[in-house]
């Protein structure tokens, strides 16, 4: 893979963890759904902290990767990977079928 491919889906990487590192702490700032004060109530309030800010971290820079890579321009013009099938008129076809039995 080119070195400024890797280069542009580390940026998407980061841009999508620091997304969500945001989006957790508005969400704990705000007490959404009581979130923060569930948190601030806990033993150990660091722990769903760092679980909840890495599963958005995960799922937000898989996210921006994605996105990064199927925006990607691509090289030739004809697309890859279908079939040539020739377009023409659509044909009605009996199908035999059987009569279930109760």
């Amino acid at each position: 893979m080119p070195r400024h491919l890797l280069r542009l889906l580390g940026l998407n990487a980061l841009a999508g963890a620091g997304a969500a590192v945001v989006l957790v702490a508005l969400l704990v700032a705000f007490d959404a759904h009581g979130l923060g004060t569930l948190m601030a109530r806990s033993e150990t309030p660091l722990l769903p902290l760092a679980v909840l800010t890495f599963g958005f971290i995960v799922t937000l820079s898989s996210v921006a990767m994605g996105a990064a890579v199927m925006l990607l321009p691509r090289g030739d013009s004809e697309p890859r990977g279908t079939a040539k099938v020739p377009v023409g008129e659509l044909v009605p076809v009996r199908v035999a079928a059987r009569a279930k039995r109760r």
